[in-house]
């Protein structure tokens, strides 16, 4: 996978949702909201971590 910073990791980028990410990755490993209220989901596979953030309408915000 190519990291492209700014903008994600292959074919994840900054701004899909949820179910976007699970079309590209799959079903994920282990989900759990943060204190601050984000969704964070892990795929054991490919050793990734992807945030949806209520501030940014449940989007991905980070990977």
């Amino acid at each position: 996978m190519d990291i492209k910073i700014g903008v994600g990791v292959g074919k994840l980028v900054l701004g899909l949702t949820e179910s976007q990410v699970q079309a590209i990755l799959g079903l994920e490993d282990r989900s759990y909201i943060t204190g601050s209220g984000c969704q964070r989901v892990q795929f054991d596979d490919v050793m990734l971590e992807c945030s949806f953030e209520p501030e940014n309408e449940n989007l991905l915000g980070w990977i």
